[in-house]
């Protein structure tokens, strides 16, 4: 039983310019809060949070788990019936796509939520880590399913989630590292990765490519692929790991799967 609905327990109160924040935030999700403590613990990171508190656990972390079973089971489904001619191994493909990493950060900054995130650490000009941001928005849905059950979560996800299974239907594809690595260095660092081949290897129809990744002269990672764009998106990926734990270490943030 929440704590505040026990014998004697006062009710949690929002103050009134932080209600404003997250009626904002509401308006841009589409959907109203009959609780907004539960959407403002959602965006309350375990770094603002006393360790010693006695007042139970009132970050984030619950409602992050939470959401991650709730966009898993509404992915699910709404996955099975819309491609009934797909097999379980499409499904299972596709789901990890919309549920991965990439996919909930790009979703989580069009809902600017890195803008009404409570957190704190060594790095804040440069904002929260992004994996932070990305969990966050499970903690959201967590919190939106809490105060109103399935109805409007399965009304809001598809609206987020179209443009992204749009893209795997027509074979575009969502785990774009490159791209969000090339983001995040212009936001942050305003410079764009370079990419350069260190090495070929093996017959003229079944190359091996390895490359390597710098970002301002220095490098951070290398990777091989069958072609240069594999190459690429997996240096992409190893170098977004390394800047992102960077990042985490800075603020007290812990990674996403």
């Amino acid at each position: 039983m929440t704590k505040w609905l026990r014998r004697g327990a006062a009710k949690p109160t929002v103050e009134r310019a932080r209600r404003k924040q997250l009626e904002a935030l509401a308006r841009r999700l589409g959907v109203g809060f009959h609780r907004w403590e539960l959407l403002e613990q959602a965006l309350t990171h375990r770094s603002v949070v006393p360790s010693h508190s006695h007042q139970g656990r009132i970050d984030n972390e619950r409602l992050e788990f939470l959401g991650d079973a709730v966009l898993g089971a509404f992915i699910a489904s709404w996955l099975y019936q819309r491609h009934p001619d797909w097999s379980e191994g499409d499904l299972t493909k596709v789901k990890s796509q919309l549920v991965s990493f990439p996919t909930l950060l790009r979703i989580a900054h069009g809902l600017r939520l890195e803008e009404e995130l409570r957190w704190t650490g060594h790095n804040r000009r440069g904002g929260p880590a992004s994996s932070t941001v990305a969990s966050s928005f499970e903690a959201v849905l967590g919190a939106l399913y809490l105060d109103h059950g399935w109805k409007p979560v399965f009304k809001l996800l598809p609206r987020l989630f179209q443009p992204h299974l749009a893209a795997i239907e027509s074979g575009t594809g969502l785990d774009d590292y490159k791209s969000l690595l090339q983001e995040w260095c212009i936001k942050r660092w305003r410079q764009t990765p370079r990419y350069t081949v260190l090495a070929t290897s093996g017959p003229e129809h079944d190359k091996l490519f390895e490359l390597a990744v710098q970002i301002g002269g220095r490098r951070y990672a290398a990777a091989q692929g069958r072609t240069k764009k594999e190459a690429e998106q997996a240096c992409a990926q190893a170098a977004w790991r390394i800047v992102q734990e960077a990042s985490g270490a800075a603020t007290g943030g812990h990674g996403h799967g």
